[in-house]
């Protein structure tokens, strides 16, 4: 994943222009004979990250078992208010 990133970084570098993201895939084979192999996403997700980006969408990692979760329900819910006052309003100008 880093290489690859580099070398998209290098040719915006080269050319001036940015080209679509296209996240690689990559092909896995679990050693058994009853599955077939199977393509993956190739990018990195970030196992660090509580949202992580994984090629096309944002995923979600519930903290630790030793973690309090109040403060991740907090900024959850903090962003989907955000977003749902968003949606009103564009529903209301809409509408209007």
């Amino acid at each position: 994943m880093f290489l690859l990133l580099v070398s998209y970084l290098e040719n915006f570098l080269q050319t001036g222009k940015f080209e679509p993201y296209q996240p690689g895939k990559a092909l896995c084979n679990l050693g058994v004979k009853a599955i077939d192999d199977f393509e993956r996403p190739a990018e990195d997700r970030n196992r660090t990250s509580p949202f992580p980006y994984g090629g096309h969408r944002f995923e979600f990692r519930a903290v630790g078992s030793s973690q309090n979760v109040s403060m991740v329900n907090t900024v959850l819910c903090t962003i989907f208010a955000e977003a749902f006052a968003k949606v009103r309003i564009d529903v209301f100008l809409l509408t209007k």
